[in-house]
């Protein structure tokens, strides 16, 4: 093997090791806490998440996953602590996969869940009492708060970076960016127009 293969080779690991970029910034996905004051169901909270843009939040790691669990920490989402997210019963092959089709890949449930006639997954604060972040099932019209999660290069606010797979945008394309936000803000106001 002559230089010019083991440099391809070494840039070509570097590429594939390194965050995905989109012009020179890290990708991010950024999240908004819709509180119990908004509080809905499952069903409209998906639909409100899409109508800006955005999903119900897919956590395919277990570092996103460790990300939305501390965030959720010191915010009310219902009077019980719980968060609808991008679960749902595939009714079909009768598996929880995430909004966007991928299967669910980490064991969060908390030890009754899921329930055989439920038909969307939830977050909790804390249940049982001492654990933090398991997932639990419920039916489409209980009522509780909501996070929405958007791709985004601006990484300020409420945001995770992860490493993904390379970006097979077309040259001089941009990733859409979103609102920045604080960790104090809620994102009410994206509910109401």
């Amino acid at each position: 093997m002559n230089f010019a293969n083991i440099h391809v080779w070494i840039v070509l690991a570097i590429d594939l090791l390194l965050p995905r970029t989109v012009d020179g910034e890290r990708l991010c996905s950024c999240y908004s806490f819709n509180n119990q004051s908004l509080s809905t169901a499952w069903p409209q909270a998906n639909g409100i998440c899409i109508k800006h843009n955005k999903s119900l939040v897919v956590m395919e790691t277990e570092q996103e996953w460790e990300f939305i669990k501390n965030a959720i920490q010191n915010r009310v989402g219902s009077k019980h602590g719980e968060w609808f997210i991008g679960l749902e019963l595939n009714v079909t092959t009768g598996n929880w996969t995430w909004i966007n089709s991928k299967p669910l890949t980490i064991d969060k449930w908390e030890n009754s869940s899921p329930e055989p006639n439920d038909l969307y997954g939830m977050i909790h604060e804390e249940f049982p009492a001492g654990i933090k972040g398991s997932f639990s099932t419920i039916q489409g019209t209980e009522q509780r708060g909501w996070i929405c999660e958007k791709e985004s290069d601006n990484c300020q606010g409420d945001c995770f970076s992860h490493p993904v797979s390379r970006s097979t945008s077309p040259p001089g394309t941009k990733a859409f960016t979103t609102k920045v936000k604080t960790s104090t803000e809620q994102d009410v106001t994206d509910v109401t127009d």
